[in-house]
């Protein structure tokens, strides 16, 4: 077999060169070919796409955090190649939600023995972006964006950038459309895209989401505060805190979401730019992938 390792080097603030030689070295005695490919942020997914050209790989493995995971997806988009996560980011929220091993050496394994390939969701957002995981418009994205231009990672530089968006966050006007109808006009602080159900840190931000099921959540929340942000999950307590009486719940196949100015939109942990139309389109069972049995969605989904 031959195996695309992609690592991003800078996901998580981790070292991740002695971990990569041990996955080099470990596919080599299962007999595989490896080639080791290190994203810089500059045209990744162009030159990813031309290793897959010039090298037709059976598998990728993404060693790094969400982002990367979804680059390697869409880079194999449409060659029906299967992609693994070793979780090494900040966060890991997707790895957490897909069973993905938080020990490096046990994710190795599963993605070296695991035949079985499902196909994950993906939701299509103005038709040349992708979310598997969670996205947003409004309060997170903003501290999505000042925490990717920290230098520092982690959960303690998260938090600094979450007190700086409480201080700063001011209401906008959003309006949601589906099937011609209009479900949902009025002012919100945050519009999250939910084809999975929590963050890394284990924040729910819907019960419902479910990478299996066809289906996405648009979650319309209507005020922010520091008590929001606990019930929300930060405390940890269950998903049912996710569902309150500042938040509207919408599950869609598919949406147009139009705001009075440009918001700053981020999908799966990166920051994607501004935009005051966005059209979302649900892909099932779109992008191949090698993940745990162990995920906590139903099986009748799959």
């Amino acid at each position: 077999m031959k195996i695309l390792l992609v690592v991003n080097p800078i996901s998580g603030d981790i070292n991740k060169e002695e971990f990569t030689a041990t996955a080099v070295n470990r596919c080599n005695e299962e007999g595989h070919e490896v080639k080791v490919f290190k994203t810089t942020g500059e045209n990744d997914l162009e030159r990813i796409r031309k290793e897959i050209h010039e090298n037709s790989p059976d598998r990728l493995l993404s060693l790094g955090g969400d982002g990367n995971f979804i680059l390697c997806c869409e880079s194999a988009e449409g060659k029906n190649i299967p992609v693994g996560l070793i979780p090494m980011g900040s966060a890991n929220g997707l790895a957490l939600e897909l069973g993905i091993p938080k020990n490096y050496s046990v994710a190795l394994e599963l993605f070296l023995k695991t035949t079985k390939v499902h196909h994950l969701d993906a939701i299509c957002v103005n038709d040349h972006m992708h979310c598997v995981h969670l996205g947003d418009v409004g309060i997170n994205a903003e501290i999505v964006k000042d925490f990717d231009e920290d230098e520092s990672r982690g959960m303690l530089t998260y938090a600094k950038h979450l007190t700086k968006a409480l201080a700063e966050t001011q209401p906008f006007q959003v309006q949601v459309e589906s099937e011609g109808k209009r479900l949902f006009e009025g002012e919100v602080v945050m519009v999250g895209i939910g084809n999975c159900r929590r963050y890394g840190t284990g924040v729910y931000l819907t019960g419902y989401g479910n990478p299996f099921d066809g289906l996405f959540e648009l979650i319309l929340i209507d005020k922010m505060s520091v008590s929001t942000i606990l019930r929300k999950g930060l405390t940890l307590l269950n998903k049912e805190v996710a569902n309150g009486e500042d938040t509207k719940i919408l599950q869609l196949k598919e949406a147009k979401i139009s705001l009075t100015e440009k918001r700053l939109l981020q999908l799966d942990g990166e920051p994607e730019g501004r935009y005051d139309n966005l059209i979302l389109k649900m892909k099932k069972a779109y992008f191949p992938v090698i993940i745990s049995e162990n995920h906590t969605f139903t099986a009748g989904n799959l």
